[in-house]
């Protein structure tokens, strides 16, 4: 198998994880470890068979790098580890050059959906555009908008692992 094919059979394992993680996120606000370590598994044994001593060394560098940011924010609460397990498996799917590249565009989606929820009613957001575009008016029909929110008891939070 040359490299290109490595590359696109890789990366089309990991969209697969990724999309059933995505949607067993959504559901469940879990990402089941019988999703998690067989990727991690078939990532070793897919580099290791294809590249050799080479690939193990990539997979491994990725395997534990890849984590490595969202493990710093875990010890603050910021997710869980199902999203740290995720990012491992992506990193031994696509080695360790990759895997920095997947995790700057899982940032860069992570800001989108972060500022999508703001901009839902209710949202700070939300609450600074309707003043920007209505001025007080906008504001008033914002506060009695929120009025009628109940307050929930637990903090939101967004499914990262999307």
């Amino acid at each position: 198998m040359d490299h290109l094919s490595l590359a696109s059979c890789a990366t089309t394992l990991t969209l697969v994880a990724v999309g059933i993680a995505m949607v067993t996120d959504l559901r469940s606000r879990r990402i089941p470890n019988l999703l998690t370590f067989p990727a991690m598994l078939v990532g070793i044994l897919l580099r290791t068979t294809f590249q050799g001593w080479e690939g193990l060394g990539l997979s491994l560098c990725g395997l534990l790098g890849g984590p490595l940011l969202l493990q710093l924010l875990h010890t603050g609460r910021g997710q869980g580890m199902g999203d740290i397990k995720l990012a491992a498996a992506v990193g031994a799917l696509l080695g360790q050059p990759l895997t920095l590249v997947a995790r700057w565009l899982t940032a860069l989606a992570g800001g989108v959906l972060a500022i999508a929820s703001q901009l839902r009613p209710g949202g700070v957001l939300a609450g600074w555009l309707s003043f920007a575009l209505f001025g007080f008016p906008g504001m008033c029909r914002f506060a009695k908008a929120n009025a009628y929110v109940p307050v929930a008891k637990t903090p939101a939070t967004i499914p990262y692992g999307v």
